[in-house]
């Protein structure tokens, strides 16, 4: 346990509303908790960059700079900015009732109120906001401050690349703030005594794990869970998880025959239980039956930015940079090609028009989960009306090599996900992403970053093949899942 004085924070605060377990780890055994992954990592360096942004719309404002463990001096800084009568404070903090703060944005008005302006990447103050807001809030009044709007920043969803003038939106939130409060507000003395314990509270695991966050503390507190677990059950309630929990049920294999269940999810429960593949051949032939060769098995990378950076991209819209192609002709062959934008400019018409030759006029075009892959294209029709017409033709010739995994295709070796990550290894164990450097989308939008802006000529090379890589085995799964199963028809 940690010998300093434990106190809380806002982000300390709306983790123990998540759960308080969560909040004593946080406190007390940091130690316990798993690194950030690549797409946490990526909220974090995004919030910083749209936090930067966000205080160059106050003008003149103070930032109160002190890293997070020099406290007193922070404390102490923004006392003197306030006292030389700063308008604009950035992170300036406070404490109060054992909260500490650091204000993104606190505005002086004329008539000696302030502004508290939460600033988010997000597109929309969540309830998790307001609550951030509402703590802060708490101890700016605590310490005699009027609050006169308590507001979160956000990005405009509205707003599009180039013009970027309306890029944030100041949402105030305190009619929320004061609803919500109501109910916070006896939280505070609770979180406080629970800090002061010598020992984590029980508290079950349970849906609230990953909502609406994923805790940092998932695998010490899961690490008795059997899998497959019950979590992996399709559209199964938080009042159906916290009930198999509280019999001690955490594993698919254990869930009683008498629980209550829809029919899918019985069906799904059951084929874990039997242990046995469930394959609908006839549905799967009639399936196979609307390929037209060539097949061309597609996969893009896509990158989403919370300040767009190319024309007509609104904040964290998606756009392709990456593609992978493998074509496999009626008789056998197969051929492989790709696009990988190289820099820093607008990738969406060098990746289309090689895209454009690529598919080109007849033939299936297979994807693991086509929607995602059609909105792309539907996207760029939308960005370059001049190509709309053929790359709308392209639309219909899409099959979903996802939907065999998804209604016909039913195996307990999966483990619960019909992720082509998992399937992959049950039915071509000879093909693994565990030797990539890349493994994830994730992963492969921090590399992309990374190859376009480093200097480092090696380094770039090294994440361009990491890369084409990452991408070429996706889509080279997808032609050996269907060659797997074009056998197996076949027999």
């Amino acid at each position: 346990m940690s010998t300093r004085s434990p106190r809380l924070s806002k982000s300390r605060f709306v983790a123990g509303l998540q759960c308080q377990k969560r909040l004593w780890l946080d406190v007390h055994r940091r130690d316990l908790a798993e690194a950030p992954g690549p797409a946490t990592q990526r909220i974090f360096d995004s919030g910083h960059e749209v936090g930067e942004l966000a205080h160059k719309e106050f003008s003149g404002g103070v930032l109160i700079d002190p890293p997070p463990y020099e406290i007193e001096r922070a404390l102490r800084e923004t006392d003197e900015a306030i006292a030389a009568g700063a308008e604009v404070l950035f992170e300036a903090a406070f404490m109060y009732d054992n909260i500490f703060i650091r204000v993104d944005v606190l505005r002086r008005n004329d008539n000696g109120t302030w502004d508290l302006i939460e600033v988010k990447s997000t597109t929309k103050a969540s309830d998790t906001h307001v609550a951030d807001v509402a703590v802060q809030k708490y101890v700016l009044q605590g310490l005699g401050y009027i609050v006169r709007t308590a507001a979160v920043m956000h990005l405009n969803r509205e707003c599009r690349y180039p013009d970027l003038s309306n890029l944030f939106v100041i949402e105030p939130v305190d009619d929320r703030v004061s609803e919500m409060w109501q109910e916070l507000q006896p939280r505070v003395g609770e979180f406080n005594r629970l800090l002061l314990q010598d020992a984590a509270p029980e508290i079950p695991i349970g849906k609230h794990c990953t909502d609406p966050y994923s805790c940092p503390f998932i695998e010490h507190c899961w690490a008795d869970v059997k899998h497959p677990s019950i979590f992996t059950i399709p559209r199964i309630s938080k009042k159906r998880i916290d009930s198999l929990i509280g019999q001690g049920v955490t594993g698919i294999v254990d869930v009683p025959d008498t629980f209550k269940l829809s029919e899918n999810q019985r069906r799904y429960v059951d084929l874990f239980k039997d242990g046995q593949r469930q394959i609908m051949w006839p549905a799967i032939s009639d399936a196979f039956s609307e390929l037209d060769y060539p097949l061309f098995f597609l996969d893009f990378e896509t990158q989403a930015d919370p300040i767009p950076r190319h024309y007509g991209l609104r904040p964290h819209d998606q756009f392709p940079f990456q593609y992978s192609l493998h074509i496999l002709y009626q008789d056998g062959t197969l051929e492989h090609t790709e696009y990988l934008h190289p820099d820093t400019t607008d990738p969406r018409r060098p990746l289309m028009e090689s895209l454009i030759r690529d598919l080109g006029e007849s033939g299936s075009i297979v994807a693991y989960n086509a929607t995602f892959e059609q909105r792309v294209i539907r996207d760029l029709a939308r960005i370059f009306p001049e190509h709309r017409r053929r790359l709308n033709r392209f639309l219909p010739r899409f099959w979903d090599l996802l939907d065999i995994f998804r209604n016909c295709y039913f195996d307990p070796s999966f483990g619960g996900s019909n992720s082509i990550k998992k399937v992959l290894p049950v039915l071509v164990p000879e093909l693994s992403y565990a030797a990539l450097e890349v493994q994830s989308g994730d992963v492969a939008q921090l590399a992309w970053k990374e190859m376009i802006s480093t200097a480092d000529r090696s380094k770039r090379l090294e994440l361009e093949r990491s890369l084409k890589e990452y991408c070429k085995l996706d889509t080279l799964a997808m032609v050996e899942l269907y060659r797997v199963l074009a056998g197996l028809l076949a027999e």
